[in-house]
C-alpha cells in the first residue's frame, strides 16, 4: 500500500486529512438538500466529484478500510438529516456486495478474514500479531502488570506503537483498567451527540454528530480487531496510536465538534450587551463640561477627566423651621477641617487644650 506522501520533508496521510473535510463537506451539502428549494440532483452531483473521486483514489491505494468509515460515517449523517430509511438499506446491500466482492478480489484481505476467525491457524505466519496480542491481554488479567511494565512491547509484539497499542494498554492496566478506558471514550462520544442535539441549526448538528461517529467506528474497528472480533484493517486508535497524520486529525475533529458547542451556546442579556460594546477611533472624552446643572457643592468638580478646585462659593444654609441645623465638618472655604501636621514629625500628633492644631486657612463656622 501507498498511503503516505513526503512533500517538503514533511510526510502525512491524505487519507486521513479526507475524514474532517467529508464531514464538513456533507453537512453543508446535506443541509442544502433537506432545506426547502433543495436539489438532489445537484447534491448527487457534487458529492461525486468532490468526495466520489477522492475515495475512488484512496480505494485504490489500496486503502479499503478509510473509505469503508468514511462511507459509513456519511449513510449516518444522511439518515440524521432525514433520509428516508428505506435508501439506507438498499445502501447496506449494495455496500456488503461492494465488500464481498473486494475480498475475493485481493487474496490478502481474505487472510484477514480467516485469522479473525482462527488466529491459531497459522500462530508464526499470518496470525502472528493477532495471537501475540490475545497473549498481551491475557498477561495483563484483572488489574494489569502496572504503567510501563509491559514487556510484549520489546520487540515481541509488531506495530505495539501504533495499530496494536490497545493490547499494551490491556497489559499494563488490566482488564478492569481497559473497561474503564472505553467508558471514558464513550462519555466522549456521549458528550459530542448532546452537543449535536443542542444545536441551534441543522448543519452544526450534523457536523458534529458525523465527527462522533466517525471517531466511534474507527476506535470500535481498532478494538474489535484487536480483540479478534472483527478482521484487523490497521486504522489507528483515535487520540492514542502513534502518528502525526492521525493525531491531527483527532484533534480536527474534535474541534469541529467544540466549535458547533460554540456556537449553540445560550446567550443572554450581558452576552447581547457586550456586543454592542465597540472601540472607538478617538478619544470618548468629548467637549469638557461641568457635570449636572444644579448648583455643585463645594468641593472638587470633574472637568474632561481632570479634577479642580473651584473658587469658593459660600452658600448659606437655612433648616426648616423648627429642626435644628445639623452640624457640617465644611467651612465656609469650601473644604474640610485639616490637621496641621507642620514641619515638626515629632509634634504631628501632638495636642493642647483646644484641640488638634489646624491650619490658618481654614475656620470653623
Amino acid at each position: 500500500a501507498t498511503r503516505w506522501l513526503n512533500i517538503a520533508g514533511i510526510q502525512f496521510q491524505p487519507s486521513e486529512f479526507l475524514k474532517p473535510f467529508a464531514i464538513a463537506y456533507s453537512a453543508i451539502m446535506l443541509d442544502r438538500i433537506f432545506s426547502p428549494g433543495g436539489n438532489i440532483n445537484e447534491f448527487l452531483r457534487k458529492m461525486g466529484v468532490y468526495l466520489g473521486i477522492s475515495l475512488f483514489l484512496i480505494f485504490v491505494q489500496p486503502d479499503f478500510g478509510t473509505v469503508l468509515i468514511i462511507l459509513l460515517t456519511l449513510m449516518c449523517m444522511a439518515l440524521f438529516a432525514g433520509l428516508d430509511p428505506k435508501y439506507i438499506v438498499w445502501t447496506v446491500v449494495a455496500g456488503i456486495a461492494v465488500i464481498a466482492i473486494a475480498l475475493i478480489a485481493e487474496p490478502y484481505r481474505m487472510t484477514r478474514v480467516e485469522v479473525a476467525w482462527n488466529p491459531w491457524a497459522d500462530e508464526y505466519g499470518d496470525g502472528y500479531q493477532a495471537t501475540l496480542a490475545i497473549m498481551a491481554f491475557a498477561s495483563g488479567g484483572l488489574f494489569g502488570r502496572g504503567i510501563g511494565n509491559s514487556t510484549m512491547k520489546y520487540s515481541y509484539l509488531p506495530e505495539a506503537h501504533n495499530d496494536y497499542i490497545l493490547a499494551i494498554i490491556g497489559e499494563e492496566v488490566g482488564f478492569i483498567g481497559t473497561v474503564l478506558f472505553f467508558l471514558v471514550f464513550a462519555m466522549l462520544i456521549y458528550s459530542a451527540f448532546r452537543i449535536a442535539e443542542q444545536a441551534t441549526d441543522r448543519r452544526g448538528a450534523l457536523m458534529a454528530s458525523g465527527s462522533a461517529v466517525i471517531l466511534a467506528v474507527q476506535f470500535l474497528i481498532n478494538a474489535l480487531g484487536i480483540l479478534n472480533v472483527f478482521p484487523m484493517t490497521g486504522k489507528p486508535l483515535p487520540f492514542i496510536s502513534y502518528g502525526g497524520s492521525s493525531i491531527i486529525v483527532s484533534l480536527m475533529l474534535a474541534g469541529l465538534i467544540l466549535r458547533v458547542s460554540y456556537e449553540s451556546a445560550r446567550r443572554d442579556e450581558y452576552d447581547r450587551r457586550r456586543e454592542s460594546f465597540a472601540v472607538m477611533d478617538e478619544s470618548t472624552a468629548g467637549v469638557p463640561h461641568v457635570r449636572g446643572e444644579r448648583s455643585s457643592r463645594n468641593g472638587f468638580t470633574v472637568l474632561d477627566g481632570s479634577a479642580t478646585e473651584p473658587a469658593a462659593r459660600p452658600r448659606q444654609r437655612t433648616a426648616p423651621q423648627g429642626r435644628p441645623q445639623r452640624p457640617t465638618p465644611r467651612n465656609a472655604g469650601g473644604g474640610y477641617n485639616r490637621i496641621d501636621l507642620n514641619s515638626d514629625p515629632s509634634a504631628r500628633l501632638r495636642t493642647d487644650d483646644q484641640g488638634p492644631r489646624v491650619r490658618r486657612d481654614y475656620h470653623d463656622r
